[in-house]
Parts: structure tokens; sequence; C-alpha cells
């Protein structure tokens, strides 16, 4: 199942989450993406209720997940 998170805040576009490879992927608002891996789920929630996303993003999930930064990833099929 994937979950998209559209954001009108910080430099942050949406946020997808695909439950079945826990993999979460950040789009940002210039056109990079970032995709982590074996992110879980309480991760991910925590981070779209977190009030400032980004400052979560960095604290927590940048330090604890492997980064895939690619501007080639296909958005259509995200997984």
């Amino acid at each position: 199942m994937e979950i998209l998170q559209n954001l009108e805040q910080s430099n942050i576009a949406s946020i997808n989450y695909h439950n079945e490879t826990c993999t979460l992927l950040i789009l940002f608002h210039n056109g990079n993406i970032h995709k982590y891996i074996n992110v879980s789920e309480e991760t991910w929630q925590a981070l779209t209720l977190a009030d400032h996303k980004l400052k979560y993003l960095k604290s927590y999930i940048l330090k604890q997940h492997k980064l895939q930064k690619d501007d080639r990833i296909d958005t259509r099929n995200r997984w």
C-alpha cells in the first residue's frame, strides 16, 4: 500500500511511504528525490506528525537510514 502526503511547508514537496517495502521517498521542491530503505511505519508516522518535518528528517531519519539520492528516480513508479 502506498501512502502519499503533500505538504505546503518547508522544502519538502511530498512524502511517500510504501508499507510492503518499508521505503520512504521524499520529494523536494527543488526537484531532488531522496529514497530511504528499511524505514519503519512508526518512523514514517512520526515524520508525518512532526511540526517541522525537515528537522525531524535531519535529526532522526538521516542518522539511521541509508540515503539513495537520485534525480533520475521515476516518480510514476516509485517502487
